[in-house]
């Protein structure tokens, strides 16, 4: 049985995803039961979108600028066991965002925002409707600073748009901010699954819905999960505030590659150009009774955390590759708040077995005592 999946991810959505996901849908259909068709989110190297991945059995083959007519040929290709070359992923196989953040460039009045869209992948898009939840941002310290009740959307260009909003906004909020669409915020559950040969990191998380990272197994090269956010470069935005991390395995291979923000095992690293520990951007992260064989130092790094809990995880050390990271701590704690460690055992020489703190008040950390956790 062939398995196809296809990328439906936004930016895989506006390079015509849809139109290829119904393509191979008829082509399904009238076969026989010969296939089956899925969706999933991003698959990585989004300048090659819209990306198909098929599986026939053999192995998992991922292909690129697939539109309506390469459906049919790669589908029948598959069908006769055409034989290609596995390829690994480049990005993670799950990355999960709202709608993402675009970038204010005139504030009309109180109740008036001209935006543009900063990613070219969603030039075009009907950003909001009429009574739709917005949050404002403030682009430095990546702060809401209010939300308000969409009333008119405008397209003014293919790039611009005009927001009309129910409520009066912030006074705060100036040329430059931005904003994202919180109704579609997604919940996120993600179960039972394994994560390997991916370059860059297993999950990527920005969401402000609830997220169940839960009985997984993780072994892509970069960081297993990371949970980031940002309005100012990929405007990939949304604060988590609700993420329960738990019964996951973190194979050795987490950590070999250092190809983008891999600061730990599980790295919590929003882009802030000036983060502000009164008001951290994240928010209720919980990591509980997980397995990590790290080979290096770093196993957690967060930044501009509120309310960060690693409790009975289990670390064991592993040998089979030669330590090389930088950063020297088991733990480290940047621009956080009420960060508790409790409850977890250590098996072998884990290296380090201690807490970096970086602009973080010491009386904000609770760690137990029989942790023998050394602090920084």
């Amino acid at each position: 049985m062939v398995k196809i999946t296809v990328g439906m991810a936004t930016c895989g959505v506006y390079a015509g995803a849809a139109r290829v996901f119904e393509a191979f849908r008829s082509l399904v259909d009238s076969d026989g039961a010969k296939a089956t068709l899925h969706a999933t989110g991003c698959l990585g190297m989004c300048y090659r979108e819209p990306l198909v991945e098929i599986d026939d059995g053999t192995g998992r083959y991922l292909y690129g600028d697939v539109d309506e007519k390469r459906a049919l040929s790669l589908l029948q290709k598959k069908l006769e066991s055409w034989n290609a070359p596995p390829v690994t992923l480049a990005e993670p196989p799950e990355e999960t965002h709202p709608l993402e953040a675009d970038r204010t460039v005139e504030k009309k009045n109180d109740k008036t925002l001209v935006c543009k869209f900063m990613h070219n992948q969603r030039i075009g898009f009907v950003w909001a409707r009429a009574g739709e939840k917005i949050g404002l941002i403030e682009n430095e310290a990546m702060n809401t600073a209010g939300f308000a009740t969409v009333n008119t959307f405008t397209a003014k260009s293919p790039e611009l748009f005009e927001i009309t909003f129910n409520e009066p906004l912030p006074e705060t909020i100036v040329e430059g901010d931005a904003l994202e669409n919180l109704t579609w915020t997604p919940d996120v559950v993600i179960r039972n699954s394994f994560f390997g040969s991916n370059r860059a990191r297993g999950i990527l998380m920005t969401t402000p819905g609830k997220v169940i990272i839960e009985k997984n197994v993780f072994e892509s090269s970069g960081s297993a999960i990371l949970i980031a956010g940002d309005a100012n470069g990929w405007y990939e935005s949304g604060a988590v505030n609700d993420v329960l991390i738990r019964n996951n395995i973190f194979s050795d291979p987490c950590m070999t590659s250092m190809y983008q923000f891999c600061e730990g095992i599980i790295s919590v690293y929003p882009e802030i150009p000036k983060p502000d520990i009164k008001k951290p951007f994240h928010r209720n992260i919980r990591i509980e009774n997980n397995e990590f064989h790290p080979f290096d130092y770093p196993v957690l790094y967060a930044k501009s955390v509120d309310g960060l809990v690693f409790n009975g995880n289990r670390i064991i050390r592993s040998n089979r590759f030669q330590p090389f990271h930088s950063r020297k701590s088991t733990f480290t704690f940047e621009n956080c708040m009420n960060v508790g460690i409790a409850g977890n055992t250590f098996e072998g020489e884990v290296l380090g077995k201690n807490i970096k703190l970086i602009n973080t008040p010491l009386k904000t950390i609770k760690v137990e005592k029989k942790q023998q956790l050394v602090i920084d």
